[in-house]
This record gives C-alpha cells, structure tokens and sequence, in this order.
C-alpha cells in the first residue's frame, strides 16, 4: 500500500470504519461540457496536484499556499487543473473552503479531480457542500455511471466558436476497504469513448492515480524515485480505448509524489506532474507541470519548480 502521511496512520482506525463515501443521487449533474472561449488557438495549462492540505494552522498548508499562488500567478494560464489529493484531513470540508477561497482569489480559471485520500475521514457530498458560490471555478459531479465516480466532466476549448481542443477529467477512486487503490471504471471508459469519437480536435485527460501503463515504461524522461507505480490496482481498458479513438494526445496523473517523469506510447504523452503540496514524503523541490499547446496543436510539457520562478 502507498505510503501516506504519518497523520493518516495515526487516526484511520479512529474514523475509517465510519467514513461513508456515498454520493446520494440528488448530486449528479448532467453531461453537458464547459465552453470555454480563448483568444487565439493556443492553450497554456498548469497542472498542481497533492496538495495534501492537513490543517488551518499547518505552516507547510501556508507553504503550500504560498507556492500555488506563485505558480498560478507566474502567467496567464488558460486552466488550472489540481490532479488529486487535494487534501488528507479530518477537517477536509473547511479545507475545501479555504482552498477554493484561495483559488478563487487569484483569478484564473481552475478545476480540480479528487484523489484518493479526499474522502478517508469525509463523504463526497460535505465536500460539494462546502465548495460554495465561485466565478473561476470549472467543476461538476457529471452524470450518474453506476461506479459512485464524483467529477467525470469535459471541458470543450473554442476558438472564434470553434471547439479547437477537448479536457477529459475523470474521477480515478478513493481507496477500497483493503486499502487497495482504485481505477477508471469501465463505465467511466465506455462514457470517454462515447464523447471522444465525437471528437474533431485533440484532447487531454487528466485523473489522479496512473494507469497501469506508467509501470510498463521502458525509457522515460525525468524523476522517477518512487520504489515502484503505484498505479491504478485493475486494467479496465482505458489506454485500449485511447490508442483506438486516436484523439487524445496526452494524459497526466499525479498521486506518485516522488515521480515526475514523462513517456511516449503509441502516440501519447503519458506524464506525471510535480508534487506541489509541502505535506509530502521526500524532498523533491515543489512545483508543478506546463502544458503548452501551439497554434498549430502540437503539445509541449515541462516541469516547472517554484524556486525557478522569477
């Protein structure tokens, strides 16, 4: 099992047993997908992810606060997309305030999928409850697939009313009762393959644990110190389906904390982003991944460090 904060194996026995990760039915929006108008065909796009925020009074939640705003702030990014464990917390509701207040201070468009420690000690729904009124926001449950997935969305990119690029995000799963990671659902690969071959444009997806597919790599570019993937427990068809509609060029995860590398495979980018939350394991310097997609559509991606910034 991934290694987690020490926090998390001090009070799982306290509150596991009673988490409750149900997400009543009342919840579920429809599969329409967000229309977002840019200046030009390009797109400029920062990937955060595991931020792990613990507590109101941590000083590493203020590092890691102060280093999202130097991040988001460093260009004029078309999205923002947190990968995933946005936090590990028993107070994980009034963190979803203060990280929503805060995202939405900096005035850019942003969007989040969960990870798998969101709801250890909380259900999906205090956590929707506590998101509140927001302008920059780009979130939504989606339709119901019969997996209990919370965030499985599009966002559709147009340019002088013309949707030139696609976003995938999708829910990848809070752990099993074994402590067992979790997977995109065939539900959830059989709702992409039904929007993406509609698709006349590129797209990315973005979920937090990696696909099985990560621990195959064979030559990669970037930091890979974890001792293994930790990927996705279960082979439910994903990649298969990528590589058979043909659209998507890239796809990002985060959850591996000392992993960041980057790999090609049958025509897609397969990449990690940088950790970017100071509640962590290991020392790797905190940052988080540009995503730069030309006039022309072709994709380029790189680490970006906080200490590098100007």
């Amino acid at each position: 099992m991934k290694r987690v904060l020490l926090l998390l194996s001090v009070l799982s026995g306290l509150f596991l047993v009673g988490c409750n990760r149900v997400l009543g039915t009342d919840r579920y929006t429809d599969d329409e997908p967000f229309y977002i108008s840019v200046e030009d065909r390009s797109l400029d796009i920062l990937q955060l992810t595991d931020l792990h925020l613990n507590h109101r009074f941590d000083p590493d939640d203020q590092l890691t606060f102060q280093t999202i705003s130097e991040m988001v702030r460093s260009r004029d990014w078309d999205m923002v997309v947190i990968t995933g464990d946005l936090f590990l917390s028993t107070s994980a509701p009034a963190q979803m305030k203060r990280l929503v207040n805060h995202m939405e201070s900096l005035n850019t468009p942003w969007t989040f999928v969960l990870g798998n420690h969101e709801t250890d000690f909380q259900t999906y729904t205090s956590l929707l409850d506590a998101i509140g009124e927001t302008e920059w926001l780009r979130f939504k449950v989606g339709p119901d697939l019969g997996d209990g997935a919370c965030g499985v969305f599009r966002m559709v990119f147009t340019w002088e009313d013309q949707p030139f690029y696609s976003l995938y995000l999708m829910d990848s799963h809070p752990e099993d009762e074994e402590g067992r990671h979790r997977f995109l659902s065939t539900e959830q690969v059989a709702w992409y393959e039904s929007h993406v071959g509609e698709d006349d444009h590129p797209s990315l997806v973005f979920t937090h644990i990696p696909l099985i597919q990560f621990a195959e790599a064979e030559t990669y570019e970037g930091v890979f110190e974890e001792p293994r993937v930790f990927s996705q427990e279960r082979e439910t068809g994903m990649f298969d389906a990528m590589v058979r509609q043909g659209k998507t060029v890239g796809f990002f995860c985060g959850h591996d904390h000392l992993n960041d590398f980057k790999f090609d495979r049958e025509g897609i980018l397969f990449a990690y982003g940088r950790v970017t939350g100071h509640n962590d394991y290991g020392d790797l310097e905190k940052g988080g991944r540009v995503i730069e997609i030309d006039e022309s559509g072709a994709m380029n991606t790189y680490v970006l460090l906080q200490k590098d910034l100007d």
